[in-house]
């Protein structure tokens, strides 16, 4: 990259939203599907991984403008470096979009929680069949 610091935040604010997105896409459509077979701990991975290979792909380096031309991380290793930090704050706008989704859902059926019907919970269908 070689843009000002500016335009590296702008760029890797919204790479980071769009992993946040896409993750909860994924999770989403096949959730439902896979979810009893994986663990937990994969969609905390999976923003990692696709952060990653967008930085890859993209040739993403944020710290390319800001180490000595002959540092390790202005090839690879500083996209995958970059790639992981994007991944890492796609949790913090994961968080902001619930509390964002929450308080709109709160203002559509008012002060209270909406009805119980109204909002299922992701994988609710597979928690029911747990406990049966």
């Amino acid at each position: 990259m070689d843009g000002s610091p500016t335009e590296i935040v702008l760029v890797m604010t919204v790479f980071s939203m769009l992993i946040t997105k896409v993750v909860d896409l994924l999770r989403n459509i096949v959730g439902p599907v896979i979810g009893p077979y994986v663990p937990k701990w994969t969609w905390n991975a999976a923003p990692l991984g696709l952060g990653i290979a967008m930085a890859i792909a993209w040739r993403i380096n944020a710290l390319d403008n800001y180490s000595d031309p002959t540092s390790v991380v202005q090839g690879v290793f500083g996209q995958v470096l970059t790639g992981l930090a994007m991944g890492g704050t796609s949790s913090g706008y994961h968080e902001l979009f619930d509390v964002l989704s929450s308080t709109a859902k709160r203002a559509r059926y008012g002060i209270g929680a909406p009805p119980a019907d109204a909002v299922k919970p992701v994988g609710a269908e597979n928690m029911e069949r747990k406990e049966r």
